[in-house]
């Protein structure tokens, strides 16, 4: 005769968090491995509707930034960082810039900020990362359309001239991008540019045009001035000059 015993259970299971699991697995994740792991932080994010939500997301990421994680989990944090995350990553974010590793994942994050510090720390980066990052550093402060941003290219437009010829360029003629020349303009008058660039005067009066066309011939007449007076060629002081005279006539 066979007893019926209640078999009890020698340890209550303990409930897993799939959130916690993911970021457990993600501080391991490296390229080539199975995302499938990880695949619980995309849906976090996109299902992360509140700040508060978010907030708690991006502290978990930037345990990873911070870590000692790999460049593809590392990539990974600031791309949904970029989604969910906001000024209190800055500080985590700023520490990647310098490394052509990790810069590019980092950068785009506070690009998609676009906030003061966000700018700050682009800023900072530029002054102190090497030639290899500062294009890229111009690019993101490019895709910032603000004020702040703007003084910022300006800075390196002039700082770079002599160190760093190429990212002297990139930044003026990502200058030439926005409506306002106010702040490129003050750059060459802080300090004359002793070449010639050509792909500058030429961006310069391709902007003009534009400026033209929407009507802010104030802005536009500051640029032709700055070319007609600057050390730039005869051909754009004269593309210059005839423009304002045409100007003038109306």
């Amino acid at each position: 005769m066979v007893n019926n015993l209640n078999i009890q259970p020698s340890a209550v299971e303990e409930k897993v968090d799939p959130i916690a699991a993911a970021f457990a697995a993600l501080k391991k994740f490296d390229w080539g491995q199975d995302t499938g792991a990880i695949k619980t932080l995309d849906e976090a994010v996109v299902k992360a509707a509140d700040d508060k939500a978010k907030k708690a997301l991006s502290a978990q990421f930037c345990q990873v930034l911070d870590g000692e994680a790999s460049y593809a989990a590392k990539d990974y944090a600031c791309r949904q960082l970029s989604l969910v995350g906001g000024d209190e990553c800055v500080k985590s974010l700023a520490k990647l810039l310098p490394s052509e590793k990790t810069c590019h994942g980092a950068r785009y994050a506070l690009e998609r900020f676009g906030s003061s510090s966000a700018i700050q720390a682009l800023g900072k980066a530029l002054k102190e990362a090497g030639k290899g990052v500062r294009l890229s550093l111009v690019n993101s402060l490019k895709n910032i359309d603000s004020n702040e941003a703007h003084k910022v290219l300006a800075h390196a437009a002039v700082s770079f001239v002599d160190s760093d010829a190429e990212a002297s360029e990139a930044a003026t003629l990502a200058l030439c991008h926005f409506e306002d020349g106010q702040s490129l303009a003050q750059a060459y008058i802080d300090k004359k540019i002793s070449e010639d660039p050509i792909n500058f005067a030429d961006a310069v009066l391709r902007n003009s045009e534009v400026l033209l066309a929407k009507g802010k011939e104030k802005e536009a007449k500051k640029l032709l001035r700055m070319i007609k007076k600057g050390e730039f060629s005869e051909n754009a002081k004269q593309a210059a000059t005839s423009k304002l005279k045409a100007l003038k006539k109306k």
